[in-house]
């Protein structure tokens, strides 16, 4: 017997939100193939603020301090991570700028100015790299 042919798959095309397995889009090829460093390194970054902000939050256990501000992210990622952060690692100059880079993931509150995750503490690693590649494909779209 033969196999009928595979389904193309236009993988520029794809709606990166309802792929449902990021390690093959259809086409035996993953969401993230065409990742550059910049990409894992925004994705890490990503993640690990979601977590920071999650973990913080039910650590601290207090309705009067859901989060923190801009000037102690380093700290308490430091404490939690053990490693330094520094946005100006991106190649941008002001925190609001980076902000927007990852705000599918973090945002900040304008009347508090605590930093906020976008997403629920359930999200999965999957749902973040969904929305990293999304973030890539637009990236590319606008150098394009």
């Amino acid at each position: 017997k033969e196999e009928a042919p595979a389904e193309e798959i236009d993988v520029e095309n794809l709606d990166v939100l309802a792929v449902k397995d990021v390690n093959d889009v259809g086409n035996g090829e993953p969401l993230f193939a065409h990742f550059l460093y910049e990409d894992w390194a925004l994705l890490s970054a990503c993640y690990e603020l979601h977590l920071l902000a999650h973990a913080f939050k039910k650590d601290l256990n207090d309705a009067d301090r859901p989060s923190f501000k801009e000037k102690d992210l380093s700290f308490y990622y430091q404490k939690y991570y053990r490693k330094s952060f520094d946005f100006k690692n991106f190649g941008i100059e002001e925190f609001a700028d980076f902000l927007e880079l990852i705000k599918d993931t973090m945002t900040a509150d304008e009347a508090s100015g605590f930093l906020k995750p976008a997403l629920g503490d359930d999200a999965t690693p999957e749902q973040v790299l969904k929305l990293a590649e999304e973030s890539r494909r637009e990236r590319s779209r606008r150098v394009d």
